[in-house]
């Protein structure tokens, strides 16, 4: 399971954007953030989110904002996980894992129950055909 997370800078105030001299100042904007969760994050996932968390192997793929939320798997997972708790719980609890708080900050990631079962893809239903279909005529 991979975290993906990308942020967009926008305007504290929108409706002052055209006065002259605004958008130069950094004060005038705030960043948004954009957290998603995905099974395997594409190659357009990695090149067009700034944080790419693999949650499971423990590794941070790519961080592009680490003055905001840290460089080492922990600190950035300590990050997300204070930042959107439930849906981690939910996403943890699906899989049977439950995410543990130790000494503040450190989060561990362990098992509580067997892994989910994965369900394999049913052959699609082959469209029945007549006798007569299967036999060649010959002259």
């Amino acid at each position: 399971m991979f975290l993906l997370a990308k942020y967009y800078k926008v305007p504290r105030d929108p409706r002052r954007t055209s006065e002259k001299g605004y958008i130069l100042d950094q004060e005038n904007f705030r960043w948004d953030e954009s957290v998603n969760f995905v099974i395997k994050p594409s190659e357009k996932d990695v090149r067009e989110n700034n944080v790419v968390l693999d949650i499971f192997g423990q590794q941070v793929i790519k961080c592009s904002v680490a003055d905001m939320v840290g460089t080492d798997f922990d600190m950035v997972f300590a990050y997300y996980y204070k930042n959107y708790q439930t849906y981690f719980d939910r996403m943890f609890a699906a899989v049977g894992i439950k995410a543990v708080d130790q000494n503040g900050d450190a989060i561990q990631v362990e098992q509580t129950g067997p892994p989910p079962v994965e369900h394999p893809r049913q052959p699609e239903a082959e469209t029945p055909t007549s006798e007569s279909e299967n036999q060649t005529v010959s002259p």
